[in-house]
């Protein structure tokens, strides 16, 4: 009764493990196959729009231009896996909604994780006017004590010709699930190994 008690509970636990990952809101990504566990991008289940991470990529430095110049950038970013050889070409600019989601809904990583360029205002693919489009900002003041950091985000309108980060997404479930370390693979099969020796010193 012990030993199905112990399996029971370790199935469990395993399986609650694996479907809290299943159901996560952003799930890592490898694009390239070099690297299969470096996480190049994020799929958003809850939008089903996959999240290019800018910096795995080197773009992170010269990803603040101005509107025209961000949507030329995505029409142009490509990466090939060198694995299944799929090509993943189909990026473009979020929507002002995606980006609220990403920012005031979604856990596990920041608008900064996707791209760090130092300069927090973000390009939207939604026009305000002819002349300008929606921009998402995250701005940073102190309370009244001057001791508290205080951050915020919020829609605003921006000319075109003004400069702000890029990020990029594409629709779907693009790249590969990014493999587990092998030390992370070691840890699950020594604690299985632990519980099989559990379960024969008790049938002994």
């Amino acid at each position: 009764m012990t030993i199905r008690t112990t399996l029971i509970a370790t199935t469990l636990v395993t399986a609650g493990l694996v479907s809290g990952a299943a159901h996560a809101e952003l799930q890592a990504r490898n694009l390239s196959g070099y690297y299969p566990t470096v996480i190049q991008a994020y799929y958003d289940t809850d939008l089903n729009v996959t999240w290019l991470v800018g910096s795995s990529f080197g773009i992170t430095s010269n990803s603040v231009v101005s509107w025209n110049d961000a949507n030329i950038f995505a029409s142009m970013f490509s990466t090939t896996h060198i694995v299944n050889q799929d090509v993943y070409d189909n990026w473009r600019l979020p929507n002002i909604g995606q980006l609220d989601h990403l920012y005031f809904e979604d856990v596990g990583t920041t608008l900064r994780t996707l791209n760090y360029s130092g300069y927090d205002w973000y390009w939207s693919a939604t026009e305000y006017n002819t002349d300008s489009m929606w921009a998402f900002h995250i701005s940073y003041s102190y309370d009244e004590s001057g001791s508290n950091l205080m951050v915020s985000g919020s829609n605003v309108e921006y000319s075109k010709l003004e400069y702000a980060t890029t990020l990029l997404v594409s629709s779907g479930d693009v790249g590969v699930a990014v493999v587990p370390e092998a030390n992370t693979w070691a840890m699950l099969l020594a604690g299985l190994g632990l519980v099989g020796a559990a379960t024969r010193r008790r049938r002994g």
